[in-house]
């Protein structure tokens, strides 16, 4: 895909990249059964059946409205509770179970077969390292990232992973990204190529994000000061399209690093 008239192109915007940051859940990697469906299993396990069709419903409504209300501000405590509601509003015929179909749903994310990376995102994070440009996870997550991270040797080489958790704040809020502008200048100025990275940020080098929600991977990203660039992957349907219009592509392989 290409930029648009008097917009930089995808490519143009990454070649400008002093450090990648990279969201997670729909960039690099997909839940490995629908979420809907696994919410529906393991209710099931806890004899609490539910309707899939219903439950797929219910888990849209219930995300939009509840990750959207009220302030973004947030840490460990909150974020649980968002998904203990979010679980409690996507299967309202277990509610006498719910903390232990939570407690279940909670570890089950947590765990590596919980996800399927895409294989184009799998080859561009092995070019990154290749080519020694700095790249990590910024994520609207907990930190179950983490223990999921410790299990994947495609992030060995990543120099961050960063919740929204960590930095007490949603990825909807620009101050996300000024946040993680502070934590990555600080660990990578003080890390090996730390004279690099000052260097390519003097030249003119960016810090650019690649995600596949406007309103919070593109938007607020660029409110902030970075460049981004739009993973847009062919069938997903978004209610929130990036204003002004961002560098868009369909997947990583879109995307040369020489």
């Amino acid at each position: 895909m290409s930029g648009g008239a008097g917009l930089a192109t995808p490519q143009e915007t990454l070649d400008r990249a002093a450090v990648v940051a990279l969201d997670v859940v729909g960039t690099i990697v997909e839940p490995s059964e629908p979420i809907a469906a696994t919410y529906v299993r393991i209710a099931a396990d806890f004899g609490r059946p539910h309707d899939p069709t219903v439950t797929a419903e219910r888990f849209a409504a219930a995300m939009k409205r509840i990750w959207s209300e009220g302030t973004p501000d947030t840490d460990e405590r909150l974020e649980r509770d968002r998904w203990f509601r979010t679980v409690a509003a996507t299967l309202p015929d277990a509610a006498d179970r719910n903390q232990a179909i939570f407690d279940a749903l909670w570890e089950h994310f947590a765990a590596a077969e919980a996800w399927t990376w895409h294989d184009d995102a799998q080859r561009f994070v092995a070019r990154l390292t290749q080519l020694g440009i700095p790249w990590g996870l910024a994520s609207n997550f907990d930190s179950r990232l983490h223990r999921w991270a410790a299990t994947q040797p495609e992030l060995n080489a990543a120099r961050f992973v960063v919740t929204s958790a960590e930095l007490g704040v949603l990825k909807r809020d620009p101050r996300f990204y000024q946040r993680l502008s502070e934590r990555i200048d600080r660990e990578l100025q003080e890390g090996r190529g730390g004279c690099a990275f000052r260097g390519a940020l003097a030249e003119g080098g960016c810090r650019l994000m690649i995600g596949d929600q406007p309103a919070n991977d593109i938007d607020p990203s660029r409110s902030a000061g970075w460049q981004a660039i739009w993973l847009c992957r062919p069938g997903t349907q978004h209610a929130v399209l990036p204003s002004p219009v961002a560098p868009t592509i369909a997947r990583f392989d879109e995307l040369r690093l020489a």
